[in-house]
């Protein structure tokens, strides 16, 4: 029995199996496999079922793919943003009406209700008092904001988020003369792009920006682990800021942030939480189950100690 001898509905099951790759491949081999690969289901699970309901301005599924998403489909996905200290989440969709890549850098918004703010005053001793002034450490001020790196700053990304591959930033900005021609060698999970193509630049700095597509399964979550995915943080007066709840076990949670500032940077853990319930009690919150954590507080500049 040959493939040419089955019945076209089971050929079709076994098409819709192979890469796309194989079947552009298989397509060539013969006049009835190329006139059987041209089927508009084979091509519509590969352009997305859920977010694409019609091909529409394109003919079929089959030319949408070949003319839109061939080369370029990989960019479709949640992008993390090699920006400094504060990195930055970016989504990247097809605009089937417009026939173009959106580009869009996620924010956080709060619905305008405020938390109460609750203060305790206690008795101020004034020979206990600490200076503003004394606080400041002088050579954390003059050594300026970009001279504080850490010992993950030219790695990305960051050790703390799960990758494939990561890269040195000490490539950025460097030409190397030579340009991929092959889809098969171009990278799928990262890219560069010039700063004064996302906004303005008032740094004075001409710089590239380097993006790593964030794997799905990091904000899929599991029956032994429900708590992992990404999460918008709220930290009160300090902003909102994207974190990705780890659980390297069933037992603990490693919130490491996606976005941050120059005192806790992208990448860094936040705070950890050990899901064991207190036998005690706590009154500070009655009638419900507490945890035990420990977070990372932010200091004036960050340094991450060996």
């Amino acid at each position: 029995m040959t493939l040419r001898s089955l019945p076209s509905e089971i050929l079709l099951s076994i098409l819709r199996l192979l890469p796309t790759k194989s079947l552009v491949c298989v397509s060539i081999t013969s006049k009835y496999l190329n006139i059987l690969t041209k089927d508009d289901s084979l091509w519509k699970s590969r352009c997305g079922v859920d977010t694409y309901q019609s091909p529409y301005p394109y003919l079929s599924y089959r030319k949408f793919y070949q003319q839109a998403l061939h080369r370029h489909g990989y960019l479709r996905g949640i992008w993390l943003c090699d920006e400094d200290f504060e990195g930055a989440l970016v989504y990247i969709f097809y605009q089937l009406s417009t026939k173009s890549y959106q580009f869009r850098f996620l924010d956080i918004t709060r619905d305008g209700e405020s938390t109460a703010l609750h203060l305790n005053p206690i008795s101020f001793s004034r020979s206990d008092g600490i200076s503003l002034i004394e606080r400041i450490d002088e050579s954390i001020v003059t050594r300026g904001k970009y001279s504080s790196r850490y010992k993950d700053g030219d790695e990305f990304p960051p050790r703390n988020i799960p990758a494939e591959a990561r890269i040195s930033r000490s490539i950025l900005n460097v030409s190397t003369g030579h340009c991929q021609t092959s889809i098969d060698n171009l990278s799928t999970r990262f890219f560069q792009l010039a700063s004064d193509c996302v906004g303005i630049d008032t740094s004075g700095r001409y710089r590239n920006l380097l993006f790593y597509k964030l794997d799905p399964r990091m904000w899929q979550p599991h029956p032994d682990r429900p708590f992992r995915g990404m999460w918008a943080a709220s930290y009160g007066p300090h902003g909102n800021e994207f974190i990705w709840f780890s659980q390297p076990d069933v037992t603990t949670i490693d919130a490491v942030k996606l976005t941050g500032d120059i005192n806790v940077p992208r990448g860094e853990s936040s705070f950890k939480i050990t899901l064991k319930i207190e036998d005690t009690p706590d009154p500070d919150f009655p009638n419900r189950p507490v945890c035990r954590g420990k977070g990372q507080i932010s200091e004036i500049y960050f340094h991450q100690l060996d």
